[in-house]
């Protein structure tokens, strides 16, 4: 708990009794409201020699974790370790007309097209799984190569697709000092609570609230 109120009354208390000294403390709502911006693709590759599995999404990559959340939402539909994806650059070829990788939409829209698509290549599995229902993964998709079944799957997200926008809620609990002296200040706590709903993947989220808090 942040325990606002008593601190509130903690910081009137000190700056009674601290002439240079002086503390602060502010409690800032947010509200983001989140819309999807367009058009991204994603195309999931599995290979039958090895199990291995390669993924080109329409979206980009800069440091906010958008490819770390797309290679776990396939391990998680696929029923294979992350260490066995990989993840390709954008490719125009694969996903052409894609739209820009901005305001909070890329990670979730490219995550569920490749949902989508690893979908697909699981019904496509469903025949082989049904016949050896203990066969490992490596084992189905040997199988399902064998039997010329097409291992290539890929998926559109739209706005149409079955999804809403939402708003995403905020708040964050900053106590502050400074010294009247010689202007140095410092954050003493920061206290930060963000409604993430089910997380695709924790760790990322938490390091993005941190870092666009900062």
């Amino acid at each position: 708990s942040a325990d606002f109120e008593m601190r509130v009354k903690d910081v009137h208390q000190f700056n009674k009794t601290n002439r240079w000294k002086k503390r602060g403390i502010s409690l800032v709502p947010m509200d983001y409201p989140f819309s999807y911006l367009g058009n991204y693709h994603s195309m999931v590759s599995v290979y039958g020699e090895d199990g291995s599995v390669s993924i080109t999404h329409g979206c980009v990559e800069m440091g906010q974790g958008l490819n770390t959340k797309v290679a776990q939402v396939c391990a998680y539909i696929l029923g294979v370790d992350v260490e066995n994806i990989s993840i390709k650059p954008y490719f125009s070829l694969t996903a052409p007309n894609a739209a820009p990788t901005g305001g909070s939409s890329g990670s979730e829209s490219a995550a569920y097209a490749t949902k989508i698509a690893c979908e697909e290549i699981v019904k496509r599995l469903e025949p082989f799984k049904k016949e050896n229902p203990t066969a490992t993964w490596k084992e189905l998709v040997a199988k399902a190569k064998a039997n010329q079944v097409n291992l290539n799957a890929s998926h559109m997200f739209t706005p149409r697709d079955d999804v809403k926008s939402y708003h995403i809620y905020g708040v964050a609990a900053i106590e502050v000092e400074v010294d009247i002296l010689t202007g140095q200040h410092q954050v003493l706590r920061a206290d930060i609570l963000e409604d993430a709903g089910i997380s695709l993947s924790p760790e990322v989220d938490l390091g993005q609230i941190e870092g666009a808090f900062v």
